[in-house]
């Protein structure tokens, strides 16, 4: 007969499962947020943000998702690289401080797409401008943010610079544009770097989460044609 805690791991599984399968929802997906599984572990998820307004603007962050081994009565973590400078960022683990949106996790209440959604909403104008103090992780940044927005906003567009860079984008070494959370993991919960939780996170030279190709010209000029269809068309012309 399996034990209580194989059970709980077979239910966690299912319910992790389903809500990925969930993100082919239009509305369960924010719009330039993409999601990929964890080849090794059922408990890590790999995303990337296209960040497209706020101070933040033309960034592309990659972040993990990784669900606890108490999961769902606890909340997930989400980590991004530590190069992120924002005010819920951890500057040290590079773990998302979610306690201003979810102090307690509540099965069948709170749902991944719900963390997804924050983590959108928190590289807005609006959300930041409402942030206060005890609600953050990285005090210096968000000081700036309220009374050096000038420095704050080079410091942001650091950030944007260092996650559009080639050496970030296209690295295939679990560099710094990869979140790693065996940082914080090893902080909080020693033993589940071992094991199921955080296994493939802590595998840090082996870029473990969604890589980007570098394309040529050639490539590239297909790609927009697929996407937008041929010039030659839109003039009147034939398409060979």
């Amino acid at each position: 007969m399996p034990s209580r805690q194989q059970l709980q791991l077979e239910f966690a599984q299912r319910d992790i499962s389903f809500q990925y399968a969930q993100l082919c929802l239009a509305s369960n997906c924010p719009l330039g947020i993409y999601v990929q599984l964890d080849d090794d572990d059922t408990h890590l998820w790999h995303c990337v943000i296209f960040v497209s307004n706020g101070p933040f603007h033309g960034g592309i962050f990659r972040f993990d998702i990784v669900f606890p081994p108490t999961y769902p009565t606890s909340t997930p973590q989400v980590y991004f690289p530590p190069t992120l400078l924002h005010p819920l960022v951890d500057p040290d683990s590079g773990r998302l401080l979610l306690a201003s949106r979810f102090q307690a996790w509540k099965p069948r209440v709170n749902f991944v797409t719900h963390v997804l959604h924050f983590v959108k909403e928190v590289f807005t104008e609006e959300f930041l401008q409402g942030l206060r103090e005890r609600a953050v992780a990285n005090t210096e940044v968000w000081r700036m943010f309220r009374s050096h927005r000038g420095l704050f906003n080079k410091l942001a567009l650091q950030s944007v610079a260092l996650s559009t860079a080639p050496s970030s984008l296209y690295d295939v070494s679990g560099g710094s544009g990869f979140p790693n959370p065996s940082i914080g993991l090893n902080r909080v919960q020693p033993r589940s770097v071992e094991g199921k939780v955080g296994r493939g996170a802590a595998r840090v030279d082996d870029a473990n989460g969604i890589l980007f190709t570098k394309l040529d010209d050639d490539e590239m000029a297909r790609l927009r044609g697929e996407i937008f269809g041929d010039e030659k068309e839109d003039e009147g012309e034939p398409s060979v």
